[in-house]
């Protein structure tokens, strides 16, 4: 019994439950787009992703910060001492929840996630319109792209609004509740997406049944979050609350976070955007594949270490290292796992799978599923670490945005005539790799530790571990 409620309440074993029933959804659905779907509609599908993940970049860091001072907040920190958070090395006591700054960071996190849905419809209208334009055109009916793509557009904006809700929750360190309600609902609508799928798989129909699933999982996570603003005495009659201190020292991080998310979401999705421009449909639908494939992957790999992120920042915010060090080598460890293990079989087992369904897209060549496999285990590895800094308050991760940035497009605008599509995350890869003697000098020091000391039983086993992965398949395959 004790087992089980163990169970229950892991952040991350809900996350692997919630992120598994999104790859079982994608298991499904993907075989689905590149069979039945045209490679015109397929590439599209794919497209739209790519276009929603840059518009997030519009949250410009606001979530995680405010998610962490709402973490900081519910351990006890008044917000007087959150910017002194990343000299504190000993543990503090006699720590006492106050309701009413944590009502301020509430009512802040409301105002600001409503501008941010106006922006992000804003710009992906305008975006959408001309970057869909030359891919949704190509299709035999383009007008069922255009509106599968305001469909996707406007539950989205919602979908981004509520979702002030769930950091609200995350902040709390309910993330085991948040992400197992997503991952119910996303089972009870397993058969209806079974139901498109059996009658009537078409692009539109695709799409709708997904936004219907992300807006009840919105909707549901609302509800249970107004019943938890009750208990913790939330105010929800204050609208247009607006503590100006109090956002200027939300900002002093957001900004930095900001300049990393749009940066981040940019190098990563606008690959797709130009592969759509400069390539073929049968080449951009197969980069499309892959890219989604791995894209999953790396959502699920970083579901087990986010998922600990509340207790990670209560941890950080009490000064309590001793028990902050053991508990994120496990929690990195844990990511690792599911990484390493979901690479895996991709790699031996993805084209087998591909055959066997006939499909009319294929996975990508061995140079681009390694260049993808290094790009992804190495952003995965820096995203951790700067989680790890922010948990100190000590934001820096938009120089490590700015850096990595620059080297990608540079790299990209001179070598894709040579290296051809791969030149992607070969690019994210250099970018990052440049960026590594910084990280190790700047962020270990707030953990009072080092970059050879901690990682050597935590990162660089894991990259052998991949190389040897590598390795082995190329050895079978020669």
């Amino acid at each position: 019994m004790k087992i089980f409620k163990a169970a229950y309440s892991s952040p991350i074993l809900n996350s692997w439950f919630s992120n598994g029933i999104n790859l079982l959804k994608s298991i499904i659905v993907i075989p689905v787009v590149v069979t039945q779907l045209s490679v015109e509609e397929a590439n599209v599908f794919f497209l739209y992703f790519s276009f929603i993940g840059v518009g997030q970049a519009v949250q410009f860091g606001f979530n995680s910060t405010l998610i962490r001072f709402i973490a900081y907040s519910y351990s006890g920190v008044p917000i007087a001492k959150f910017e002194s958070i990343k000299d504190l090395k000993n543990s503090i006591e006699d720590k006492k929840f106050d309701d009413e700054e944590f009502s301020e960071i509430v009512d802040l996190m409301r105002v600001i996630y409503l501008i941010i849905s106006v922006l992000f419809f804003l710009i992906l209208f305008i975006a959408g319109y001309y970057g869909l334009q030359k891919p949704i055109n190509e299709l035999q009916n383009p007008s069922i792209g255009w509106i599968s793509w305001y469909v996707i557009l406007c539950v989205n904006t919602v979908v981004l609004f509520l979702s002030h809700h769930r950091g609200l929750l995350e902040g709390i360190n309910e993330v085991a509740l948040v992400q197992r309600t997503i991952g119910m609902i996303n089972l009870v609508g397993m058969p209806f997406i079974l139901g498109v799928i059996y009658y009537s798989p078409t692009l539109f129909n695709l799409v709708l049944i997904y936004q219907v699933i992300s807006f009840t999982v919105a909707s549901i996570i609302y509800i249970i979050s107004k019943s938890y603003g009750k208990k913790l005495k939330i105010n929800d009659n204050r609208w247009f609350t607006f503590n100006k201190e109090l956002f200027f020292i939300v900002w002093d991080s957001a900004w930095k976070t900001g300049i990393t998310t749009v940066i981040a979401n940019i190098v990563k999705h606008i690959s797709s955007i130009l592969v759509a421009q400069w390539f073929n449909a049968s080449e951009s639908a197969s980069f499309q594949f892959t890219k989604r494939l791995f894209d999953i992957l790396e959502t699920f790999t970083m579901s087990s270490f986010k998922a600990r992120i509340p207790k990670i920042a209560s941890l950080r915010g009490s000064g309590n290292l001793s028990a902050l060090l053991p508990y994120l080598k496990q929690t990195q460890w844990i990511s690792y796992f599911v990484y390493l293990t979901g690479f895996g079989v991709l790699l031996f087992a993805g084209d087998f799978i591909l055959k066997i369904i006939g499909s009319n897209v294929s996975l990508g060549g061995p140079l681009l599923v390694f260049s993808f496999a290094l790009a992804t285990f190495f952003a995965r590895w820096t995203g951790m670490v700067l989680l790890i800094s922010n948990q100190s308050n000590y934001v820096i991760e938009h120089v490590n945005a700015l850096i990595v940035g620059i080297i990608f497009f540079v790299t990209v605008f001179i070598g894709y005539k040579y290296v051809g599509i791969s030149i992607f995350p070969i690019g994210m890869f250099l970018g990052i790799l440049i960026t590594i003697p910084i990280l190790a000098k700047q962020v270990y020091p707030t953990i009072n530790t080092s970059f050879v000391q901690y990682e050597s039983k935590v990162s660089i086993p894991a990259l052998c571990i991949l190389l040897l992965i590598n390795f082995s398949h190329w050895i079978i395959n020669f």
